[in-house]
């Protein structure tokens, strides 16, 4: 079996430190010197001068700190990529620094720039990745998606202890979600699963369900905690005996009106990994909810993903993603998802190339969207070879009007757009893991993905809950 593999956005920057709970919705106020009294505002008016009071006063004590600069990596795939240019911008977009990453990877600038573009190729088309409201400390991170095929480095022979209640007709096993499955009408007969790199951790989730000729849930079976088959062999594992699938109902509350349509889904996560849980019956948004068949005791944790599709436009999509501890009981109701605090909708994208080598992108939401860590927009255009160059844009919430592009250098003719420059998708996103935009912008960031791309089917690292809105000039996939 040979799989294509395509590498997460968010989940390797949610993993920070419980401190980072609160959400960028309410973000603190800055500190600075001037704020108001604290131990670096000096003593009491009353106290005098430091002179007077008799205090030597070291002058290492009193100089600003020295400045962190900035740290750019750059992955291809799961390897340093060396070689990259990587451009400097200034305030107005001009550029002031052009220089390579090293062996690792990486390359650090020692004083901050406003702007950082990284200038990457993929599938022989010119991919820029463009950094807004760049700080001292910053480390922004591109990777070059892995989007290979890869081949079986071993495979699973599973046995079931018995049939499926008796009448399956159809048993289908997963091995850490559902890219590695396979499918059997006999559960007499061990079931082989094979294994690409992609499905393998050092504990392995395997989940089998039996389902019947209408393609309802009979039963499911799992283990938990599985080794990795030893490299090009067939590892043995004998599955427990069946059990009666549980219900688990999600709902959705204050949802838009009558032109936009609900969709939910629900993940069971185990080990890390995400398995989706088969639909029963009802309404998302009903005042029943959505039934979910799933495997009692299996899960670690539920992940539900509901999104709100505009049905004039059939342009626009807001969707909360909620991870959420559980016991796997056998019947469960889940707290309504609730749109009360959904993003806003992003209802167009406009590309002003009056400077076509400098396009202007115009957002436009229904509301504002202050409440976002961070923003994608992503931008194509036409090569001199007719290729399709893409520039993805990193950018605050304060970004979502109005920005510029910067400039290039004048010998990075293969990056600079010569016409055809058009808006491909615009995504912005609020995650409870995370404050704001700093720790955003450590997220890696793939060169013409944008988090329209980020599916709710992956399992976030930790609980919490993530609001997602985009936008793209044609319908999104439901």
């Amino acid at each position: 079996m040979r799989q294509l593999r395509l590498l997460a956005l968010l989940a390797p920057a949610l993993l920070l430190p419980a401190a980072c709970e609160n959400s960028s919705s309410s973000p603190a106020a800055p500190f600075t010197f001037e704020a108001g009294p604290g131990f670096e505002a000096g003593p009491p008016a009353e106290a005098g001068p430091l002179e007077d009071a008799g205090i030597a006063v070291d002058a290492a004590d009193t100089a600003p700190p020295a400045p962190k600069g900035v740290t750019v990596t750059v992955i291809d795939g799961l390897t340093p990529k060396a070689d990259v240019r990587v451009i400097s911008h200034d305030a107005t977009g001009a550029v002031i620094g052009d220089a390579k990453t090293d062996a690792t990877g990486k390359l650090t600038i020692a004083v901050a720039p406003s702007t950082v573009t990284v200038l990457t190729t993929g599938f022989s088309a010119p991919k820029a990745v463009t950094f807004l409201a760049v700080t001292d400390g910053d480390n922004l991170v591109v990777r070059i998606p892995l989007n290979i095929e890869e081949s079986n480095v071993g495979s699973y022979s599973f046995t079931f202890t018995a049939g499926v209640q008796g009448q399956s007709v159809n048993a289908q096993a997963f091995v850490n979600g559902p890219l590695c499955t396979n499918t059997t009408a006999d559960t007499s007969m061990p079931l082989l699963v094979g294994v690409v790199p992609s499905c393998l951790s050092a504990a392995n989730a395997v989940l089998a369900r039996g389902t019947d000729s209408g393609f309802n849930i009979d039963g499911f079976t799992f283990k938990k905690s599985v080794a990795p088959p030893v490299a090009n062999t067939t590892s043995a594992v004998v599955l427990p005996a069946w059990t009666t699938p549980g219900t688990t109902t999600l709902t959705a509350t204050n949802t838009p009106g009558v032109q936009a349509s609900i969709s939910g889904s629900l993940y069971m996560i185990a080990n890390g990994a995400s398995f989706p849980a088969q639909s029963a019956s009802g309404t998302i948004n009903s005042m029943a909810g959505q039934g979910f068949w799933t495997a009692t005791g299996f899960a670690d944790a539920y992940q539900s993903w509901v999104r709100s599709f505009d049905d004039v436009t059939d342009q626009v999509v807001t969707s909360i993603i909620r991870r959420e501890s559980t016991t796997a009981p056998a019947i469960a109701t889940l707290a309504a998802v609730d749109f009360t605090n959904a993003l806003p909708y992003v209802t167009a994208a406009a590309v002003d190339t009056t400077t076509v080598a400098r396009p202007i992108v115009t957002l436009t939401s229904d509301k504002p969207l202050t409440a976002a860590d961070a923003g994608l927009v992503v931008l194509s255009w036409t090569t001199a070879t007719q290729a399709t160059g893409t520039w993805t844009f990193v950018v605050p919430a304060s970004a979502a009007a109005t920005f510029k592009a910067p400039a290039l250098p004048a010998d990075a003719t293969a990056f600079t757009p010569i016409g055809g420059v058009k808006a491909d998708s615009a995504a912005f996103f609020e995650a409870s893991q995370i404050p704001g935009y700093t720790e955003a912008k450590t997220l890696p960031v793939s060169p013409g993905v944008s988090f329209a791309l980020l599916a709710g089917s992956q399992a976030l690292p930790t609980n919490g809950t993530v609001r997602l809105t985009t936008w793209a000039p044609s319908l999104p996939v439901r």
